[in-house]
């Protein structure tokens, strides 16, 4: 019995009951699994009973239909791996994938590895960020690892779509809200201002302090480097 051709699954009689088999898919297993259905007591109903329940069942499960989805095989390691060896080599920057491979190794590899990729939705996202706020890891950084989650996950799939969004995430109005806060109070440059910022800064090394005062360059840019821990580019 295959629901791609059409299932037509036989009446049968078991201990004195109705029942029927068919074929499930199941995320993240290759072989579908066979299924028994009990239908009720034959005492309590006819033969041709049984077997229109068996029909309306195939219906409402739409298990013949076109329009059936099957679920995924793949589960969340198989990405990664596509990721990793496809997708990162040739469309992501040397850093860029180092950066995301330790989001990967250090909090998603032990948390979603024997996930089916059809379990990863909006709500199973929500369980796990209460688990690693628990932990003590930002909001901040949650999010930065659950875009490269999304990126991993949409690269291996057919549409290239995330099968969540983060606007959904669960996140206290109280978080939101210090979030904000502490995002308007990074200094925000455009790209040619950071440019501008960064050809100033290179000409302080051949001044002494005293002189670079007299610019009027704020303590923190004579400092060197100390500035670029608050600078954050538009767009970011």
């Amino acid at each position: 019995m295959s629901r791609r051709c059409g299932q037509n699954p036989k009446l049968e009689i078991k201990n004195g009951m109705y029942t029927f088999r068919y074929r499930e898919d199941l995320p993240g297993v290759k072989e579908r699994k066979q299924v028994r259905e009990v239908i009720g007591s034959k005492k309590q109903m006819t033969k041709s009973e049984a077997k229109r329940r068996i029909k309306q069942f195939m219906v409402e499960r739409e298990v013949n239909t076109a329009t059936a989805r099957i679920p995924s095989v793949m589960t969340f390691a198989q990405t990664v791996k596509y990721y990793r060896e496809i997708f990162a080599p040739k469309m992501l920057r040397a850093s860029t994938f180092g950066v995301a491979d330790s989001h990967i190794r250090m909090h998603l590899e032990a948390d979603w590895n024997d996930v089916p990729v059809d379990h990863i939705n909006i709500d199973a996202v929500n369980e796990w960020i209460w688990k690693k706020r628990k932990e003590r890891l930002s909001w901040t950084t949650i999010k930065n690892v659950l875009r490269t989650m999304q990126r991993v996950l949409s690269c291996a799939s057919k549409d290239k779509k995330p099968p969540f969004s983060q606007e959904g995430l669960a996140i206290p109005e109280k978080d939101e809200l210090q979030m904000k806060i502490e995002s308007r109070q990074a200094v925000s440059f455009s790209w040619s201002d950071a440019k501008r910022i960064a050809r100033a800064v290179k000409k302080l090394d051949g001044l002494d302090d005293s002189r670079k005062g007299i610019y009027g360059f704020p303590s923190s840019v004579r400092n060197g480097s100390q500035v670029w821990r608050t600078v954050r580019f538009e767009g970011e």
